[in-house]
């Protein structure tokens, strides 16, 4: 496994998703190349709770669909 998925279970998620593991890899870097974090950060430096919450939310879900659960871990919550 690559250094930069050493904290990512691909096993797990691939087997969840019914993914090949190559794929899975791949999922991850598009979304860690992607600018759900930018986006998260740029709302609320507007102001734009909102905006921020779906992107938050974006990031934990996608997260946990890849494997990636030490950020799924962070302690990020859904307060409806």
């Amino acid at each position: 496994m690559k250094e930069e998925y050493s904290q990512v279970n691909i096993e797990e998620a691939a087997e969840r998703l019914q993914l090949d593991k190559v794929f899975i890899e791949e999922l991850m870097k598009k979304f860690l190349d992607g600018n759900a974090l930018e986006n998260a950060e740029k709302a609320f430096a507007e102001g734009n709770l909102e905006e921020a919450k779906n992107a938050v939310h974006l990031i934990k879900g996608t997260s946990a669909n890849l494997g990636a659960v030490r950020i799924k871990q962070a302690g990020i919550r859904d307060r409806n």
